[in-house]
């Protein structure tokens, strides 16, 4: 049976330039963020997901609740 001890995370927040930005009534946009996070397990699985992150306290929260081996060193591949 696979190790699925959660060895490693690292995540790395992005910003993705639109080519032209996006108005509409609550304001103009002219990018998106993004947060990329990479699991890595014991048993050699890794997982890389991303998720919305226009709310600052996305990124704070992962950091505080990220397992102790954690890194946020280096980007997802």
């Amino acid at each position: 049976m696979t190790d699925t001890t959660i060895t490693r995370i690292a995540y790395e927040k992005v910003f993705v330039p639109f080519v032209h930005e996006v108005t509409w009534s609550g304001g103009t946009r002219p990018g998106t963020t993004r947060l990329l996070v990479r699991v890595e397990t014991a048993g050699g699985i890794v997982g890389v997901g991303e998720t919305i992150c226009l709310l600052e306290f996305i990124e704070p929260v992962l950091a505080r609740w990220r397992a102790p081996a954690t890194t946020t060193t280096s980007a997802p591949r």
